[in-house]
């Protein structure tokens, strides 16, 4: 389904007879906008019509900045048909492979059956430290000081984004999660694999938004009305002197795929 910067276009499930809804509504993956009030009571009465259910994906809502959180799906009486779901990998560690979901009472019983069928070595011994983080408050105390650290990540990177390119490119998707939409104004998408090229003979790993696009040729800024190429940037495995090193890099990969010279 198209989303815009409001998330999912509820107003586009009119017609879909579909019975599962898949979404990621507290940041967006890629492009990170964060679901709109008016749209997730559109996506609720959706399903509530088409007797749907939604599959809520809450997978970085720890990570907050510069607006207030907005209550999940299944918050917004949501409870019978929101099927919740996260995972500590953003706040603890991906190596530890807990994830949690929370079903509606009526399909907790067929979840449980599967989950003895299909997986029979949960981590007992990391899921009764998890228990014991949680219950002790040292969770909550972790999470808000990951929340600082990357606070300052992702400062770092605005701020460096503004400094090494300035008008040249457009930030979106930065008020949550981990990373965020970098476009580049006047670079079509077809430079994207000589620029990743060049940045990559630098040191420096960037990827382009165009897979996950389900029309690879389309990437497309909204506010911008063109098409233009689009890098995906994850900020939260970096120091702030790495992410300053790395734009300065990605500056003089981007003089050289363009012929452009110093753009400062």
């Amino acid at each position: 389904m198209e989303v815009d910067a409001e998330g999912i276009r509820a107003d586009l499930l009119a017609d879909v007879d579909a019975r599962l809804a898949y979404v990621t509504p507290s940041h967006q993956f890629p492009l990170g906008s964060v679901m709109s009030m008016g749209r997730r009571q559109q996506l609720l009465g959706w399903a509530k019509e088409k007797k749907a259910y939604i599959v809520e994906d809450d997978y970085d809502s720890e990570y907050r900045f510069d607006m207030n959180p907005i209550p999940p799906l299944r918050a917004l009486g949501g409870a019978s048909n929101v099927i919740y779901i996260g995972t500590v990998s953003k706040t603890l560690s991906p190596l530890l492979r807990i994830g949690y979901v929370v079903v509606p009472r009526e399909l907790q019983e067929v979840f449980a059956h599967a989950k003895r069928l299909t997986d029979r070595h949960a981590p007992s011994l990391e899921q009764e430290a998890l228990a014991t983080l949680v219950e002790s408050g040292a969770y909550e105390g972790h999470v808000r000081k990951a929340r600082r650290q990357n606070a300052r990540r992702r400062a770092a990177l605005l701020d460096a984004l503004q400094a090494e390119f300035r008008g040249l490119v457009r930030v979106e998707g930065a008020q949550a999660g981990l990373h965020v939409v970098v476009w580049f104004r006047d670079m079509p998408p077809a430079m994207a694999a000589s620029f990743i090229e060049k940045a990559a003979a630098l040191g420096v790993g960037v990827y382009s938004i165009s897979p996950h696009y389900f029309d690879q040729t389309l990437d497309f800024d909204q506010t911008l009305g063109r098409s233009c190429l689009g890098l995906v940037m994850g900020y939260a495995s970096l120091t702030e002197s790495q992410i300053h090193r790395g734009l300065k890099l990605l500056r003089r990969a981007y003089e050289e795929a363009t012929g452009s010279g110093d753009i400062s």
